[in-house]
């Protein structure tokens, strides 16, 4: 069985690479973007029928917005673990 995973910048790139390996090792997964997640999400369940994938829009440097995530997370998933799958250059 597995668990919840939340997925930060999961619309592409390395946080889009987690998602995908983590429904096919059997866990449900909560993508989020600033961008809009439809897509992505359609994508993941093509690629992995069996899965549960959840998408949501959330920019991270809102705390209103990371609230409303994790509120989402916990209705979808029950509990989960979050991998930063977001960066930033300097």
């Amino acid at each position: 069985m597995g668990f919840g995973v939340v997925i930060t910048g999961g619309s592409n790139g390395v946080g889009f690479a987690y998602a995908d390996e983590f429904l096919k090792r059997g866990h449900s997964v909560v993508i989020c973007d600033i961008k809009d997640t439809a897509l992505p999400v359609k994508a993941l369940q093509l690629r992995n029928p069996e899965g549960q994938i959840y998408g949501t829009q959330c920019d991270v440097a809102s705390a209103e917005q990371c609230h409303a995530l994790a509120e989402f997370a916990k209705e979808k998933l029950g509990w989960a673990i979050i991998p930063n799958a977001l960066g930033s250059i300097v």
